[in-house]
């Protein structure tokens, strides 16, 4: 396993990650609808977002991503069979880290209000507070 910084040339790959997901899956047309492209994600990561990647044979098998302009820790992702690896919890440790770094006053996030998905089960073990559902979607922020 190889952790990285994500460059541009990975965007692609996560994307496609990102629709390969076995909970909360979007499609390419629900990621467009919501703004999420090759080209929207390049500018976030030239200016407020950070994002890495894990590899495995020269592919690219998960990702993760935040914004240090809000705090929010944006996405974590990744293929059906590397779940159970550790590689979720690394790369989200990962984006914590700098997101602590770059002097984030408060740590969240949103997810689905679904508490029986595994990334609900990921955020409470590595220490997220559940705040409620707001809008739809369940809100968590870090101790």
């Amino acid at each position: 396993m190889i952790f990285r910084e994500m460059e541009q040339r990975d965007i692609c790959s996560c994307i496609g990650v990102r629709t390969s997901v076995r909970e909360n899956r979007y499609s390419l047309e629900e990621l467009r609808q919501a703004g999420i492209t090759e080209e929207s994600v390049a500018g976030m990561l030239t200016t407020t977002h950070k994002g890495w990647v894990c590899e495995m044979d020269r592919r690219v098998v998960g990702f993760c991503m935040g914004n240090r302009n809000n705090g929010e820790f944006w996405v974590v992702a990744l293929l059906p069979e590397y779940e159970g690896r550790g590689i979720g919890r690394k790369l989200m440790e990962l984006a914590v880290q700098w997101l602590r770094a770059s002097a984030c006053a408060e740590i969240w996030l949103w997810t689905s209000p679904d508490v029986s998905t595994r990334a609900y089960a990921l955020y409470r073990k590595s220490g997220w507070d559940d705040c409620g559902v707001q809008n739809g979607q369940r809100i968590m922020k870090l101790r």
